[in-house]
């Protein structure tokens, strides 16, 4: 439930993550014009603990075999990625980048 809460959220709320020129200004983005400041595309991680990769597989994360495998606190943790669709107009549509 917590995990489609937060996908939904993500969902509703597409533009959140991205950088805000007024704010930065466009020499912080590194961005010469607008078209060139990065936008959010969809593309979620999640550190997984290895002994519920199949629940994020349910979720519809894949395993990034590149991200490798790594320890935190003693458990086995795993790179895994979904790209949510996002709408027309919602942080620059479902295709590639982040």
């Amino acid at each position: 439930m917590l995990v489609s809460g937060a996908l939904t959220w993500l969902l509703e709320n597409p533009t959140y993550f991205n950088p805000s020129i007024s704010a930065m200004g466009m020499d912080k983005i590194a961005a010469e014009v607008t078209g060139e400041v990065p936008v959010w595309k969809g593309l979620v991680c999640v550190h997984a603990q290895e002994q519920v990769e199949r629940v994020w597989a349910k979720w519809g994360f894949e395993r990034d075999e590149g991200m490798g495998r790594w320890d935190e606190e003693g458990i086995g943790h795993v790179g895994m990625f979904r790209r949510l669709e996002l709408g027309e107009g919602g942080g620059g549509g479902g295709g590639g980048g982040s």
